[in-house]
C-alpha cells in the first residue's frame, strides 16, 4: 500500500511532525490492542462483575480489575463454547475486527497528537486542518498506516502549500502473530490440550496422601476400616493452584522460541519419565514455524478457579466393608471426579516487532473447563463439520438495497432519545440441527448482526439489506433497556416504525442482616436452622430485628432481569456491597431474580481458623470404637460465606423514580465452628428465603 521511499521517516518538517503523530497514535493503538487480546476499548466489560463471579463472565479481570481480557474461548452455563476472539480484517465497519479498530482509533485520536499544529506557533507558520481524518491500515509483515489528512500552509511569504496524504510504518508483525494465536486458540478447541494436559498434572500430583492431591482414578486398598485417607476441599483448592502455578509455564508450542529443558539424572528410568512429562507438553499445533515468537502459558495463585467434586464436605473414598470373623477390614476405593475452570493467559513476545523500544506483546485468555475428570466436549463432536454460510456480505452497505426505513424511538415521556445504536438482523444467528430422539446433532451459523447506524434527534432513516419474514432490529443506549424487535420483511415500500425504550435506573444500596442459628436436627431445643435426616431443611426460624453489616463484613448481590417484553437488562448482574462505601445496582421496570451471598473477613488473624485436631469422629472396630481426631492441620478461613438470601422481586419505573435507594436483606448463621459447616449456609438461603419471604423482600427508601 506505502511505497517504499514513505517508509521512511519524511524531511519537510510539516510533514516529519504528522508523520510522527501518526506512528505514536499507531503505537498507542496497537500497545493496547496487545494487552487486552485484540480490543482497543473493551466494551461491555465490568471488571467487578468479571472479579465476583469470574466463570459467568466473558472476561477475565487481572490485577485488581485494571486489566479486562476478553476469553478467546470460554464455556457458557449451557455448555456450549464461546469466543470473543477478533477477526484481523475488516469486513465492514464497525465489525471490531482489528483492523478496524487501529484505523478507528487513529481517526478519533491523531488530532489529541497534532494539537492544531501549536507546535509551529513560533516559526511564522500557520497550518489549517481543512478536511476529516480518514484512515486506511494494511497489516502484514509491519503495519502500514496511510491517512488522507488535507490541511494547508501558509507560509510568511504568503504562499499557501496543502497537503492530504501521509504515512507511517510501524514493524509489528501483526499478522504472524495473530497467526499464531489463531492456531493456538483452534488446536485447543480441536483437540483440548490444555485440559488433557490438566489431568495429566493431576495424575501426576496425586497420591492416597492428604498432602497430595486426590487421585482421580484407581487407588484400591484393603485396610483397617478406621485407616484411611480423606482430603479437606479448601486446603486441595490450594493445593490445585500451586501446582497450577507452577506447571502451567511448562507448555510449549513447537516451532515458536523456547529452551527445552534437558533432564540429566543418573537413574536412566527417572530420567526418561520425567523427560517424558516434558517433552509432552510441547504441542506440535501446525505445520508452521513461527521464528522470532516466544509462546508463555501462565496461571498464577491469585487467578480465578472453581473447584469441586461430586460429594460435599471431606473427600472420603468409597467404603466397601468386608465381614469378617476377627477382623473389620474395608476395601477402599480412592477415586475422585473433579469439577474444574481456571484460565490460563498466552502471552505471544515477538523480538522482531518493535513498539516504544520494546519487544510486541499479545496476550489473550481462555478458559480450561473440566467435567467429572472429562475434558470439554470438543466443538466438532457437538456442533458438526457443516461449513458456515458466509452472511458477512449482507452487512456490506453496498447490499442495502431495500426502500428507505425510518426508525423512531423515544422514552416514555415520549421524548426522542439521542445515539441509539440500530443492529439489523435477517434471521436466527445459528440454526441447530437434530436428531429422532430430539438430541441436538449439529449447530450452523446463519446470520449476523449488522450495524446500521444511531438515531439523530430520536430518528434513524436508511435503506436496509433485503431480507424475507425474518428481520430483527436491536436497538441499543446508554442508560436504557436493550430491546429487540421482530420487523419481517424490508421488501417493498418505505416503512416507519416507533419504539419506547425504559430508562435504566442507577439506585444507591443498602444491606442488612437477619441473625439465624445454626442447622441443627429436630429434636434440639430453640433451633434456627432445621434440618431432617435427609439433610433437607423444613423451618428456618430467624431473628426478630434485621440489623446493619459490621465492618468486616460485604455481601455480593447477583440479578438477573427474568421478563423481556420491554427489553433486556445488559449490565453485567453484580452488586458489590461495602458498609462504609457507597454502593448503586442498575435496575430497569421489571422482573428480577435476586441471590445475595453474605461474606465475613477476618477481624485478626486466626479468628476464624477451625483448628488442628478440633473434630473428632467415631471408627468402629472389631474390639471397640476408635476416635480420631481431625483436621490434620489448622485450617485457616481469611473469608468465608455465611449467609445468604434468594428471591424474585418486581419493580415498576414509577417506584425507581420516586426513591432513592433500595435496602436489601439477607440471614446470617455466623462463623463456622466445623470443617463440615464452611458454605453450608448458602445451601440453607433458597429455603430459608422461601419461609421468610415477606421478611427478605427489598424495600424502597427516600433519604
Amino acid at each position: 500500500m506505502v511505497p517504499e521511499k514513505d517508509l521512511f521517516e519524511p524531511k519537510d518538517p510539516v510533514d516529519k511532525f504528522v508523520y510522527q503523530c501518526l506512528k505514536d497514535t499507531t503505537d498507542e493503538a496497537l500497545i493496547m490492542l496487545g494487552q487486552q487480546g485484540g480490543y482497543i476499548e473493551v466494551e461491555n466489560a465490568d471488571a467487578k462483575a468479571a472479579m465476583l463471579d469470574p466463570f459467568n463472565s466473558e472476561f477475565l479481570a487481572l490485577y485488581q480489575g485494571n486489566l479486562i481480557l476478553p476469553y478467546w474461548l470460554y464455556q457458557e452455563s449451557t455448555g456450549i463454547d464461546e469466543s470473543q476472539m477478533p477477526k484481523l480484517h475488516k469486513s465492514y465497519d464497525f465489525d471490531y475486527s482489528i483492523q478496524w479498530q487501529i484505523e478507528n482509533y487513529i481517526e478519533k485520536h491523531l488530532d489529541d497528537c497534532i494539537a492544531d499544529f501549536h507546535v509551529f506557533d513560533g516559526q511564522g507558520l500557520k497550518i489549517e486542518k481543512t478536511g476529516n481524518i480518514t484512515a486506511e491500515v494494511n497489516i502484514d509483515d509491519s503495519v502500514e498506516v496511510k491517512i488522507d489528512y488535507p490541511i494547508k500552509i501558509f507560509d510568511p511569504d504568503g504562499t499557501i502549500e496543502t497537503k492530504n496524504e501521509f504515512f507511517a510504518n510501524v514493524p509489528v508483525r501483526l499478522a504472524k502473530i495473530y497467526e499464531l494465536a489463531k492456531d493456538i486458540k483452534n488446536y485447543e478447541m480441536n483437540s483440548v490440550f490444555l485440559e488433557r494436559n490438566t489431568m495429566n498434572l493431576i495424575s501426576i500430583y496425586s497420591r492416597i496422601d492428604n498432602n497430595y492431591l486426590p487421585p482421580m482414578y484407581g487407588g484400591l486398598q484393603f485396610r483397617p476400616c478406621h485407616d484411611y485417607v480423606y482430603w479437606v476441599p479448601l486446603a486441595v483448592k490450594n493445593d490445585m493452584q500451586e501446582m497450577l502455578t507452577a506447571n502451567i509455564p511448562y507448555l510449549h508450542i513447537k516451532g515458536t522460541d523456547f529452551e527445552p529443558i534437558v533432564i540429566n539424572d543418573n537413574n536412566d528410568e527417572q530420567q526418561k519419565m520425567r523427560q517424558g512429562i516434558y517433552n509432552n507438553m510441547i504441542h506440535n499445533i501446525s505445520d508452521k514455524d513461527y521464528p522470532g515468537i516466544k509462546a508463555d502459558f501462565s496461571y498464577y495463585h491469585s487467578y480465578p478457579i472453581e473447584l469441586g467434586f461430586e460429594d460435599e464436605g471431606l473427600l472420603e473414598p468409597y467404603r466397601h466393608e468386608i465381614d469378617l470373623l476377627f477382623a473389620n477390614l474395608c476395601m477402599f476405593e480412592y477415586k475422585f471426579a473433579y469439577n474444574l475452570k481456571y484460565p490460563v493467559l498466552i502471552s505471544l513476545t515477538d523480538k522482531e516487532s518493535i513498539v516504544d523500544n520494546k519487544e510486541y506483546l499479545f496476550q489473550f485468555p481462555m478458559e480450561v473447563v473440566l467435567k467429572d475428570n472429562f475434558p470439554r466436549v470438543r466443538h466438532s463432536d457437538v456442533f458438526g463439520d457443516e461449513p458456515k454460510q458466509d452472511i458477512k456480505s449482507e452487512c456490506d452497505p453496498k447490499q442495502r438495497l431495500s426502500n428507505e426505513i425510518s426508525t423512531e424511538v423515544v422514552d416514555i415521556n415520549n421524548k426522542g432519545i439521542e445515539n441509539v445504536s440500530i443492529l439489523f438482523q435477517c434471521g436466527p444467528s445459528v440454526v441447530y440441527g437434530f436428531n429422532s430422539e430430539g438430541s441436538v446433532t449439529n449447530i450452523t451459523e446463519f446470520a449476523d448482526k449488522c450495524y446500521m447506524g444511531s438515531t439523530k434527534n430520536g430518528t434513524f432513516t436508511s435503506r436496509f439489506p433485503q431480507c424475507t419474514g425474518g428481520g430483527m432490529l436491536t436497538l441499543k443506549a446508554d442508560n436504557y433497556l436493550v430491546k429487540k424487535e421482530i420487523i419481517g420483511d424490508t421488501l417493498g415500500k418505505s416503512k416507519h416504525y416507533r419504539f419506547v425504550l425504559d430508562k435504566v435506573f442507577d439506585k444507591k444500596i443498602n444491606l442488612q442482616k437477619i441473625y439465624v442459628k445454626p442447622a441443627t436436627l429436630q429434636d434440639e431445643p430453640e433451633p434456627g436452622v432445621v434440618i431432617n435426616e435427609n439433610n433437607e431443611v423444613i423451618a428456618c426460624n430467624i431473628g426478630d430485628q434485621p440489623k446493619d453489616l459490621a465492618s468486616y463484613e460485604n455481601a455480593i448481590i447477583r440479578y438477573k432481569k427474568i421478563d423481556n417484553q420491554n427489553g433486556d437488562l445488559k449490565t453485567p448482574g453484580v452488586a458489590l456491597f461495602y458498609p462504609k462505601n457507597e454502593s448503586t445496582i442498575k435496575l430497569a421496570e421489571g422482573t428480577y431474580e435476586f441471590e445475595i451471598m453474605l461474606l465475613r473477613n477476618e477481624r485478626f488473624n486466626g479468628e476464624m481458623t477451625i483448628k488442628k485436631n478440633s473434630e473428632e469422629k467415631v471408627i468402629k472396630k472389631p474390639f471397640g470404637d476408635e476416635t480420631i481426631q481431625y483436621p490434620d492441620e489448622d485450617l485457616m478461613l481469611p473469608a468465608i460465606y455465611t449467609g445468604g438470601s434468594v428471591f424474585t422481586w418486581t419493580v415498576t419505573t414509577e417506584q425507581l423514580e420516586k426513591s432513592d435507594g433500595i435496602t436489601f436483606f439477607v440471614f446470617d448463621e455466623g462463623i463456622p465452628k466445623f470443617i463440615e459447616d464452611v458454605g453450608v449456609p448458602l445451601k440453607h438461603k433458597e429455603k430459608c428465603s422461601e419461609l421468610n419471604l415477606r421478611r427478605i423482600l427489598p424495600k424502597l427508601y427516600n433519604e
